[in-house]
């Protein structure tokens, strides 16, 4: 079993980044468990996985879900993660399962430990680390929430109070939160001339207050009337995905590939082409000056 045929079906669990990389450290973890062993099993936990991303991209599940099952699978080596896996080895073992008293006791200890440092979203109901890029705390009342929780009920239902006790909250607080979320997260206008930024919830339009343009997320083109238009290129709008528009060649480029100054479009190369084709009459229109 080749490494490189395994990280080719890791990268199959539909992220991309710092993301990927999560993905590919929980399938270590259960490698180093013995619980995966082949190729088949590696596919079987590659396909949960791409499952699991799906449900959290369509907001049917939340991103704290997903992240506080893979702390309690690092903690825990009896958390069951995969679930096919793990009914396939209940199957072979015949659900004997020896395990020895004092390291049961002494995880759970650890997760205690773990779940006293940690406080509850009180939106999503999962716990919430003690980071400023994750952790909003409503100092009028001291209820917590998950900034990307609170700010998509902000910025979806114009939420203008807490969510538990409906004190009135700060006018401000949306592009407070904005700014303390991970960039992973954050998509950006797709105007080239503009720094704006937000979140994707799914939503098929963004209008950007900020320079007013209007763009379907779902084909990456400028507001139409018509049906979306995609290409064999086409990559579906995700959660933290950024990309600009090219007003020159009509298409996006994708920036969690590929830096947008490096886009180079057919437009720009004849605009490039015919500035060179003036600059080489006008030196032989000099050329024949000087030889008269």
């Amino acid at each position: 079993m080749e490494i490189i045929n395994i990280i080719e079906l890791i990268a199959e669990s539909g992220n991309r980044g710092k993301e990927l990389l999560i993905d590919s450290f929980v399938l270590g973890i259960a490698w180093g468990r013995k619980m995966i062993n082949t190729i088949q099993e590696i596919k079987q936990a590659t396909q949960y996985l791409y499952e699991l991303n799906q449900e959290v991209e369509l907001s049917q599940k939340s991103p704290f879900q997903k992240l506080d099952l893979f702390q309690q699978f690092l903690i825990d080596e009896n958390c069951q993660l995969f679930p096919y896996l793990e009914a396939n080895k209940k199957k072979q073992f015949k659900g004997e399962i020896k395990q020895n008293p004092e390291i049961i006791q002494k995880q759970q200890v650890v997760v205690n430990k773990l779940e006293l440092n940690q406080s509850i979203c009180g939106i999503c109901k999962f716990y919430i680390n003690d980071l400023e890029d994750e952790k909003c705390k409503i100092n009028k009342c001291g209820h917590e929430f998950h900034n990307l929780c609170l700010y998509k009920k902000i910025d979806q239902q114009d939420l203008r109070t807490c969510y538990i006790c409906q004190i009135q909250l700060e006018p401000n607080i949306k592009t407070q939160i904005l700014k303390k979320i991970s960039t992973s997260f954050k998509s950006c206008c797709p105007n080239p001339e503009c720094d704006e930024e937000f979140i994707y919830f799914g939503q098929l339009k963004y209008m950007c207050k900020k320079c007013n343009i209007v763009c379907c997320l779902k084909c990456k083109q400028v507001e139409h009337n018509d049906q979306c238009k995609v290409g064999i290129d086409y990559i579906d709008m995700k959660q933290g995905q950024k990309f600009k528009f090219c007003f020159h060649c009509l298409q996006p480029t994708i920036l969690n590939f590929q830096e947008n100054s490096t886009h180079q479009c057919q437009q720009q190369d004849k605009n490039q082409l015919k500035k060179s084709q003036k600059f080489l009459n006008f030196v032989q229109h000099l050329l024949q000056k000087i030889k008269k």
